[in-house]
């Protein structure tokens, strides 16, 4: 493995503790609404947050991904990006 796939890993990992948050969140609002039988109102602008910071970060992981043809061997390049 090169320096790249060791940076990779890590950002990985952040990510996927990031959608994991995001998706254990939704949970529990789902959770409560169902345990309750109440009807819960959730913002517009919620909503899309969610919806924005999910997509975010799964963007920004798969952007990361295709850096591996362009800097492998040239971990320099990668921080210029």
């Amino acid at each position: 493995m090169d320096q790249f796939e060791y940076v990779m890993v890590l950002v990985s990992i952040v990510i996927g503790l990031g959608i994991t948050h995001v998706l254990f969140g939704i949970s529990g609002v789902v959770d409560r609404v169902s345990r309750r039988r109440e009807h819960l109102e959730l913002s517009l602008a919620h909503g899309a947050w969610l919806f924005f910071c999910l997509t975010w970060m799964i963007m920004f992981w798969w952007w990361e991904y295709r850096f591996v043809s362009r800097v492998s061997g040239q971990p320099g390049l990668w921080f210029t990006m």
